[in-house]
């Protein structure tokens, strides 16, 4: 799973700029709004975006990498982690024209500034091209085109515990939640499955991001079929590799989860979001909560971590017969749920 997105004063703050400067540009980034102010303000426009509700809004398709074509100006929306923004500029100066510009654009809260130095420091200068709404708009030129460098030079590999005991080898890519390493909440889920692994034919991992539960739930029964699932383009090539890592065979799907067949699964497993902001995590948690009450027949089970939260526990027993915690201290809980 992967996060991210913007506002729509920083939209309004690109769309301005845009249109004081049209040329050919690829606007790359997650929540970009509708096409139609884009268009309106340029001669020739296309998108770019790892997320599948941007690329539904968009009209176009989800993906890591944009495809080869060379450009006037890239435009990069500020993503929340510094690696995917250094993996976004490495992939843009292979794509921009020489001569072309690189812009980045994001509100303060979101690290713009920071931003600005990146920018700085690769290229020797950054300029400010325009400040409104609390959102800024920086500018850099790279020079000469470069080549596009392979996806590989990005990954970071960690292990994570798997059945048995046998580590797992973990791939993950920049923009992935908990991008090169093992994070807190799904080791403890790991170690609930790994204490008493459950019974499934069919099992799904709900917002899968590198792959860790998937790849646990494969290894652990290899004659069921495990179904890996995010929103994200960049998660779903690192479930992949994930799984390519380790040996094992599973399928990885881009979509939502109300898109997969209702009661398909006999268990789903997840480490809902939880970094979004306080009110739109509560949202996604209940959003991935009822989704995965969808996905599972009658006798179903849910596992998935979460922060100490009374919204996920009013989900929980809203949508299961039966509800028990199988893990708690004072951050995190495991909730092992029976539809």
């Amino acid at each position: 799973m992967s996060d991210g997105g913007v506002g729509s004063g920083v939209v309004e703050t690109l769309i301005e700029a845009l249109a004081e400067d049209p040329r050919p540009t690829l606007v790359w980034g997650e929540r970009l709004g509708a096409p139609t102010p884009y268009r309106a303000a340029l001669p020739e426009v296309a998108f770019a975006t790892d997320d599948l509700e941007t690329a539904k809004a968009l009209g176009i398709q989800a993906t890591v990498l944009p495809k080869a074509k060379a450009w006037a100006r890239i435009v990069i929306v500020m993503p929340k982690a510094k690696a995917q923004l250094l993996l976004r500029l490495a992939l843009a100066e292979s794509l921009v024209e020489p001569g072309g510009a690189i812009w980045v654009v994001g509100h303060q809260r979101d690290g713009i500034r920071s931003a600005e130095a990146v920018l700085a420091e690769r290229y020797g200068e950054c300029e400010l091209i325009r400040g409104k709404r609390h959102c800024r708009v920086a500018a850099a030129w790279p020079g000469e085109t470069s080549a596009r460098p392979e996806l590989d030079g990005f990954e970071a590999r960690f292990t994570a515990p798997g059945p048995g005991g046998a580590p797992l080898s973990v791939v993950s890519l920049p923009g992935v939640f908990g991008h090169g390493r093992l994070d807190l909440g799904t080791r403890h889920l790991l170690d609930v499955l790994a204490a008493d692994v459950p019974a499934y034919a069919r099992a799904l991992d709900l917002g899968a991001g590198a792959g860790v539960l998937g790849a646990f739930l494969a290894r652990a029964r290899p004659r069921a079929e495990v179904v890996l699932a995010d929103v994200s383009a960049t998660a779903c090539e690192a479930s992949r590799r994930t799984l390519a890592a380790n040996g094992l065979t599973g399928g990885v799907l881009l979509t939502e989860a109300d898109e997969l067949a209702p009661g398909a699964f006999d268990l789903v497993v997840s480490n809902p979001p939880r970094h979004e902001g306080r009110a739109h995590a509560h949202d996604l948690a209940g959003e991935v909560i009822a989704g995965a009450a969808r996905r599972l027949g009658r006798g179903g089970r849910f596992l998935c971590v979460a922060n100490h939260d009374k919204h996920v526990t009013r989900a929980l027993e809203a949508s299961f017969s039966r509800v028990e915690v199988r893990y708690h201290d004072p951050a995190y809980r495991v909730w092992d749920a029976t539809r």
